[in-house]
């Protein structure tokens, strides 16, 4: 029997331990728990944008573009030399001092040049900025609508599942009809054919499921051994209201998207490069500073004046060059201006189109309903076969798979329209 004092040493003993396995026990995964952990839209896109091999290289060039702004920043500072010689000496040569000096020089005016340039690499500099924030907000749909596919393959799957049951049910009831002899052996033959081919289409379903979140793991670079369970309570998400915004309205309100901000800084990258080119004819005009201590007057400064004025050419041809640049940059950012409306003009349409597809679905479905409540009826009386119990069944799910269609269709196209309002109403991050 052991002493209360071996017990409170084997309870010291195992406290720190007790206390880790409480700690692990609480950082144990919900799965272990009886839940399964779920990726959320939002999920999705972050995880994507942390791992997208483009997006990272567009943060490489972003690092180098920023890198050249430091250069030409840089370009304002002294640059400062040391330079010196020691002679060798030997029996034949005439003894020689040694030579050292320290030489600083600083570029007082250069046409503007300077300057100008580092006003094209900032621009560069923001240019690569919003081309990554267009990478992420191109990523974002993409993601958006694979999610949303398989939400609707869940959907669909869980459909065909509910209407294989509900016709494996009906084959019963109708086998004991038959037996009774209320109905004839032909009806239970067709519905027999009939559950058969909604096994065939659940098990299509519950394909088209898997390949979706294939397609959707593909796409996010998640490996393998990592579960994907999508958030299925977006099922459950109410219909969007009508899509009341204008082309113009919209088109105003997001002249700060991505897109536009990158070809607007394209255009004044091109245009400082123009400028920079012009300082080209005029002199360079430099602070030159010397400490040589060999000379009685060890410290000696003066103006340095440099004048090209002739290099077959090249100078008058690198203006027009850059001119020319300029003058295509306007015209890109045009044609990227009218691509932007013409694109808002088609989403709200499409908007539109959606959600009055979407109330005739409904329309429909709900017609389907009552049509198969009343056919359900007659094949319980004996007025109809099993053919036209079928086919009624058949048309319901059809019109139900169309309403669930019709509905991801008018949300995906309302969180596009969210996504543009969202990226001008926040601002882009540009903290990359």
């Amino acid at each position: 029997m052991m002493s209360k004092k071996s017990i409170g040493g084997l309870c010291g003993l195992l406290a720190p331990h007790a206390l880790f396995l409480l700690l692990l026990l609480l950082c144990e995964p919900i799965s272990v728990l009886g839940q399964t952990p779920t990726w959320s839209l939002e999920a999705c896109i972050q995880y994507a944008w942390n791992n997208n091999p483009e997006i990272q290289l567009q943060k490489i060039e972003l690092q180098q573009t920023r890198l050249q702004h430091r250069e030409r920043l840089a370009a304002f500072t002294p640059s400062i030399i040391a330079s010196g010689n020691q002679p060798i000496q030997t029996k034949s040569s005439i003894q020689a001092a040694a030579h050292w000096e320290l030489r600083a020089e600083l570029t007082l005016f250069q046409g503007g040049s300077r300057i100008n340039r580092l006003r094209s690499s900032r621009e560069a500099l923001l240019a690569e900025k919003h081309e990554t924030e267009c990478l992420r907000e191109d990523l974002r749909l993409e993601i958006t609508r694979q999610y949303l596919d398989v939400l609707l393959a869940i959907e669909l799957s869980q459909l065909a599942e509910e209407s294989k049951k509900t016709l494996l049910t009906q084959q019963v009831h109708t086998r004991n009809l038959v037996e009774a002899g209320s109905l004839p052996y032909a009806s239970l033959l067709e519905l027999e054919a009939q559950v058969a081919q909604e096994i065939y289409q659940a098990t299509e379903a519950a394909n088209q499921c898997r390949e979706a979140l294939l397609t959707l793991r593909q796409s996010l670079n998640l490996p393998s051994h990592i579960p994907l369970y999508p958030d299925t309570t977006l099922l459950t998400m109410p219909v969007p209201l009508p899509i009341t915004l204008c082309a113009d309205t919209l088109f105003s309100q997001t002249q700060d998207y991505p897109t536009l901000q990158a070809a607007q800084h394209r255009m004044e990258q091109t245009r400082w490069e123009w400028l920079s080119t012009q300082g080209l004819i005029f002199p360079n005009i430099s602070l030159v500073a010397y400490y040589q201590p060999n000379y009685p007057q060890p410290f000696s400064f003066g103006l340095q004046l440099q004048w090209p004025l002739w290099h077959q050419g090249n100078t008058v041809r690198s203006i027009k060059r850059s001119e020319l640049e300029y003058q295509r940059s306007q015209l890109q950012l045009l044609q990227t201006q009218q691509a932007h409306y013409k694109n808002l003009q088609l989403l709200i349409h499409e908007a539109t189109c959606a959600y009055q597809q979407y109330l005739a679905a409904c329309h429909h479905f709900q017609a389907q309903e009552n049509s198969f409540k009343q056919v359900v009826q007659k094949f319980n009386l004996g007025l109809i076969d099993g053919n036209d119990y079928a086919r009624a069944h058949q048309q319901r799910i059809n019109a139900r798979s169309e309403m669930l269609q019709s509905h991801f269709s008018y949300y995906f196209q309302c969180k596009i329209l969210d996504y543009y309002q969202e990226s001008t109403s926040t601002g882009a991050s540009l903290s990359f």
